[in-house]
């Protein structure tokens, strides 16, 4: 099963593997893996389910994974599947959707074994604004001076990124 998943993780989702065993003597035994590899399967196509705020074209486009085309090898890596799934909850945070999350992603091989179907559940939640920002302590500096000092106003569409910035 480990050997299937690194072969599946690595874009050979119809590697074949086989193991057997065969007794050395009393206390030792061989164990050979027979392996299959098999062509690597394309991405054909990504779908996703549930974006309204964002088109699956824009989505599409913050990932690194690409189904095949004439420029694109089309390959497939689960971990390179997950660094895309943070990039679109990213992309979702940084235009105020704070609460926007996967809730559910399948790799589909399709019937004749050659392609993969990525499909990705969106909820977006709602999208969020600043609102008022208020400072207490300050004595040194007048609190004009310190609203200056953000990246955002109040009414802004929220930004994960302004918001770090500002905080830094």
């Amino acid at each position: 099963d480990a050997v299937r998943k690194f072969y599946r993780n690595e874009g050979y989702y119809l590697a074949e593997v086989v193991n057997e065993t065969k007794s050395l003597d009393s206390n030792r035994i061989a164990v050979v893996f027979k392996v299959k590899e098999n062509e690597k399967v394309k991405i054909r196509a990504i779908e996703f389910e549930g974006n309204q705020a964002f088109s699956d074209g824009s989505l599409r486009g913050e990932m690194n994974a690409k189904p095949k085309s004439f420029l694109r090898s089309g390959a497939f890596k689960r971990d390179q599947f997950d660094e895309d799934k943070d990039k679109i909850i990213e992309y979702y945070r940084k235009r105020g959707y704070i609460d926007a999350a996967i809730t559910y992603d399948s790799v589909i091989v399709d019937a004749d074994g050659k392609g993969l179907l990525l499909k990705l559940l969106v909820n977006e939640g709602t999208r969020y604004h600043y609102g008022d920002v208020t400072f207490t302590g300050n004595s040194i500096y007048k609190t004009e001076l310190l609203t200056d000092q953000l990246k955002f106003k109040r009414g802004d569409v929220y930004d994960t990124e302004k918001f770090e910035e500002t905080v830094t």
